[in-house]
Order: structure tokens, then C-alpha cells, then sequence
């Protein structure tokens, strides 16, 4: 129960700043509307993993596995405080993330994986987008003036994609566009620490997930002892290899393979049709985005 309350302290008090800026602003209108509660409580699973660093004298954006986030904590407890939860919320998301649309979401999706995906969302924006300084509760970034930014949306109280957009542009990030921001951000959990020519946009800094992944599994942590939870169709290559696969992808979804090959492979072609075996539309803003990890 102490453990618990360690991080539920943390957790609440983000959403209490969150809804003090919202409400005083919008004159005591609703702070979050349903679709949009993957965000605010993004924020609080990241206050959680602040709250950790801080306790134990770390930053962000320095690569952590399994290993530095225990040094000097032979019980774990530290890491059940702060990170267990929202690593097994991680898990929810990425074992299953081609079923999983926050667009879709209300009141009655709040579940463990919408709080992965915004756990991981967040965490992701904060490395790529966050301010280089000053530094906020803890080092390595000034993140947290984006965090702030997100929680109360502008003058104009946004929600949605156009909160994140604006919250980018006033903290320092450029302009950008809500598919570009999603195309490089589902490429993150399958590029993250594969291949280091790979463009910082396509990873993560403040955690090395396969390292991670690698060092739990190892450790044996109950629930993440089970290696990359990263849902993929596995395509093994070779000489005259084809391969079909089926399925529904929602907007701002995605799906993903990984291609195997022993020594040189052949040329790769990629082709994504419709059903009917048509082209897609390009209103569907589709992206096939291809990653060479060695």
C-alpha cells in the first residue's frame, strides 16, 4: 500500500494541477472530454516516472534499461513504486496495437492499454519534442514545459491534435503535422536502439526498450519477463518468397511486420492494396514507413 501510494500521490497531483488550470479557465466547464483522456492520463503515468527519476537522482533522455533504474535498489522497490505499472501498461498497448484507436475511445475505454499508449505517446513526444532546456524537476531536458503546455492546452483551452501541435510550436519544436507526428511515432517502438544511423525522430531517448525488454526478461520481473511485447507477423525471406496478409487497420492505427533474412536478401517489393485488391485512396493518407535495423 506505501508503494502504491507513492505513485498514486504523483498520479493524482498532476491531475489536480491539470483540472485547476482547465476549470479556472473554461469558468468550471468539464476539463477533458472523453476523447481526450488518454492525454491526461498520459501526464500522470509520466508525472509517476518523473517522480521516479527524481528519487533516485536520474534525468530523461539517457537511455535507461532495467539495470540503471535499480542500481542501488536491491529490493526493486523504486521500480514497483514507479515504473512496474506503467511498463505492464506498455505491454497492453503494444502486444495488441492495431486493435487499440484512440480516436475511439470514452469514458468506458479508459483501460490498461489506453494508459500504455499515452504513457508511451507522451514519453516519446517529450524526448523528441521537448524543449533541450531548462531543465524542470529533473535533468536532461526541459521537457516539462511541453508537459505543461499539453495539460492546459493555450489560451483557448485546445484539446486533441491541435493542443499537441501548439503545444510543439510555443515550446520551441517547429510546425509539424498531426501524420507526420503519428508516422514517426509508431515507427519508434519497432526503430528504438536498433540502428544508430537511424533518424532521432523514429526513437526514444529517455529508455533503450529493446535493452530494457532484454533485462527484465532476464531479471524475470512477473508479467515483463516475456522479451518485446511489440505485436509483429513475422516474414522470413528468401529467393522467391511471397507473402499475403489480411487485415483491417483503423485511422491513425498501425500495423507491423518484421522481415528476416539469413545473409544477403534478395529486393524487397512492399504493396498494400485495398480488399478488392485496388489501390488505396490516397484520402487515406496511408504510410508504409520501412526500417532497415542492421
Amino acid at each position: 500500500m506505501k508503494g502504491l501510494a507513492r505513485s498514486l500521490v504523483a498520479h493524482e497531483y498532476q491531475h489536480l494541477l491539470n483540472a485547476s488550470q482547465r476549470l479556472a479557465g473554461q469558468r468550471g466547464q468539464d476539463s477533458w472530454n472523453s476523447a481526450d483522456l488518454w492525454i491526461n492520463e498520459g501526464l500522470s503515468h509520466v508525472a509517476e516516472e518523473v517522480t521516479g527519476f527524481y528519487r533516485l537522482g536520474l534525468g530523461v533522455r539517457r537511455n535507461y534499461g532495467f539495470t540503471e533504474v535499480t542500481a542501488g535498489d536491491p529490493d526493486l522497490e523504486a521500480f514497483r513504486d514507479f515504473y512496474e505499472d506503467n511498463l505492464d501498461n506498455a505491454v497492453s498497448y503494444l502486444s495488441a496495437p492495431t486493435e487499440f484507436n484512440f480516436l475511439a475511445l470514452s469514458n468506458n475505454t479508459l483501460n490498461f492499454a489506453t494508459r500504455g499508449w499515452g504513457y508511451l505517446f507522451l514519453r516519446w513526444l517529450g524526448d523528441r519534442y521537448g524543449p533541450a532546456g531548462p531543465a524542470g524537476v529533473v535533468d536532461g531536458s526541459g521537457e516539462a514545459a511541453l508537459f505543461r503546455e499539453l495539460a492546459v492546452g493555450g489560451p483557448d483551452y485546445l484539446f486533441g491534435y491541435e493542443n499537441i501541435l501548439r503545444a510543439i510550436e510555443v515550446t520551441g519544436g517547429g510546425t509539424t503535422t498531426w501524420p507526420e507526428i503519428l508516422a514517426e511515432y509508431f515507427a519508434a517502438p519497432a526503430a528504438d536502439g536498433r540502428n544508430d544511423a537511424l533518424s532521432s525522430g523514429v526513437q526514444f531517448s529517455t529508455w533503450d526498450w529493446p535493452r530494457l525488454w532484454d533485462e527484465l526478461n532476464s531479471a524475470g520481473i512477473r508479467g515483463l519477463s516475456g522479451g518485446d511485447p511489440l505485436q509483429r507477423q513475422i516474414v522470413q525471406m528468401g529467393s522467391g518468397v511471397s507473402s499475403t496478409s489480411q487485415f483491417d487497420l483503423g485511422s491513425s492505427t498501425a500495423r507491423y511486420w518484421l522481415f528476416r533474412a539469413d545473409g544477403a536478401h534478395p529486393s524487397m517489393i512492399v504493396e498494400t492494396t485495398i480488399a478488392s485488391g485496388g489501390n488505396v485512396p490516397n484520402s487515406a493518407e496511408a504510410h508504409v514507413i520501412v526500417v532497415r535495423t542492421r
